[in-house]
């Protein structure tokens, strides 16, 4: 049975928060995942050179505004910041390894895009900076993995995946949940920007 709380439940939410943890599952915790795909990303920590960008380009004779992640993973390298330029869109249909990635295009990522059942992006931050990220994968595992490699967005710092920007999108679906939860500080209504 899924158990909800509403703002004003602070103290039944505090006293079966234990409850909750226990119930939760996280799969980069679970020893049985150490073996996939997600170890890649936890041990391909490279320092990234903040100062190395690199722009992806679309390869001639193809969809001149479409860089597949194949295409992405051979020009940018795990040290190295990747671009999507406005007007280009990254299609998730493999694994990407690499040291960050600003979005000012598209990042688009679904089930038939995604050429195998679990795929993942890696990466020491994830920021939608005037583009769009639209992740829509439902059907199969998709993971977003942030690393701790170093790599510093100039305003929302390292870690991070999101937007900034008056034009930026960040769009997650996938399967539907049984068990979600969450407790805000304060109510979050249509139109917010922050989350407490």
């Amino acid at each position: 049975d899924a158990i909800g709380f509403r703002q004003q439940d602070e103290a039944a939410y505090l006293q079966e928060f234990a409850d909750i943890v226990e119930a939760s599952y996280a799969v980069v915790d679970d020893p049985i995942e150490e073996k996939g795909l997600l170890v890649e990303c936890k041990n391909s920590l490279s320092v990234i050179n903040n100062e190395d960008v690199v722009y992806l380009s679309p390869s001639s004779g193809q969809n001149n505004n479409v860089v597949t992640a194949e295409q992405a993973q051979l020009q940018c390298s795990q040290s190295q910041h990747c671009i999507v330029p406005t007007n280009v869109t990254l299609e998730m249909n493999a694994n990407l390894n690499i040291g960050a990635l600003l979005v000012k295009g598209t990042l688009k990522w679904n089930d038939s895009i995604q050429l195998t059942s679990e795929s993942y992006l890696c990466a020491g931050f994830l920021v939608a900076d005037g583009g769009e990220i639209d992740v829509r994968v439902s059907e199969k595992k998709a993971w977003i993995y942030l690393k701790d490699n170093g790599a510093i967005h100039p305003h929302l710092k390292s870690r991070v995946f999101g937007g900034i920007g008056t034009n930026s999108r960040v769009e997650i679906r996938g399967r539907h949940l049984e068990r979600t939860w969450t407790l805000l500080d304060e109510p979050l209504n249509v139109g917010d920007s922050n989350l407490k």
